[in-house]
């Protein structure tokens, strides 16, 4: 994609504002754009508390059979943006309107060239509030949750360089809401 203005000027706005699932459905909303690698990323939101989830495995899923399981130790249901994975995907424990649970930061590489620029990928991300409940005292199951409370850009705006741009989305899902944070 080319943008029309350098990306902090404007050039961001031509980035999509919204997640698109594999039905071509608008879903969740962008909050996060990053111009940097996703190592980079993670290593910034790793001195914030943000960890790496499990991948997806036979141990991992010990993890739902146990009530007292951390949250943050549960894999990440993947979402699909344009019909792609994640690039990349965060946790942390948080507490979201007096109900304590985790936020799940997933991005998806977007590539984009600024006038005159060479092309790169910059990470595009939505960020996610998910309570863990715990059925029968027995398991404990992540669980997408109202997250009309959910700041997403008050969580995001603490990466370095960041920039608070556009208006507020609101999305009465599990997504958090917020204004678009550039960062890099």
């Amino acid at each position: 994609m080319a943008l029309s203005s350098p990306w902090r000027d404007g050039g961001w706005r031509e980035l999509p504002a919204y997640r698109i699932d594999l039905a071509g459905e608008f879903e969740d909303p962008l909050l996060l754009q990053w111009r940097g690698s996703p190592a980079a990323l993670t290593e910034e939101l790793q001195k914030q508390g943000w960890t790496v989830p499990p991948k997806w495995s036979a141990m991992a899923l010990n993890g739902f059979a146990f009530p007292d399981t951390n949250p943050t130790a549960l894999p990440v249901v993947p979402k699909f943006h344009e019909g792609r994975r994640q690039t990349l995907t965060l946790v942390r424990p948080a507490e979201v309107a007096g109900r304590k649970g985790r936020l799940v930061l997933r991005a998806w590489s977007q590539q984009a060239r600024e006038p005159g620029g060479i092309a790169e990928d910059i990470l595009v991300g939505s960020l996610f509030f998910e309570r863990v409940e715990h059925p029968l005292r027995q398991m404990s199951i992540p669980i997408g949750a109202e997250a009309r409370a959910c700041s997403g850009d008050a969580w995001l705006s603490r990466l370095p360089g960041a920039l608070l741009v556009g208006q507020p989305r609101i999305n009465s899902e599990a997504a958090c809401g917020g204004q678009t944070v550039l960062a890099d």
